[in-house]
């Protein structure tokens, strides 16, 4: 009787600290499922089809030095558009 009461009151806490409180039933199971749906990945792998620029472009497109890449060139592109060039109006 006593674990039941700590349990319940520990989870009337916890939603009391949560600011859930204006929520109904129904709200909290909603987001409880968009939160399941949120950290669901997908289970479906590439599979090799046999051809080699196909597969040698999704090993390229996958790798870490690609993205490193590409966050590079968007990094540079935003440096770039902040600077003010010679002849260019002041904003």
């Amino acid at each position: 009787m006593f674990v039941s009461e700590v349990i319940s009151t520990f989870f009337r806490e916890k939603e009391t600290l949560n600011r859930n409180t204006l929520l109904t039933k129904l709200e909290h199971d909603y987001i409880d499922a968009c939160m399941e749906c949120y950290s669901v990945s997908p289970i479906r792998k590439y599979q090799s089809k046999g051809n080699k620029i196909k597969d040698k472009m999704h090993e390229i497109a996958v790798s870490r030095n690609f993205e490193t890449f590409i966050f590079g060139c968007i990094s540079f592109n935003v440096l770039l558009l902040t600077l003010n060039w010679y002849g260019s109006s002041p904003k």
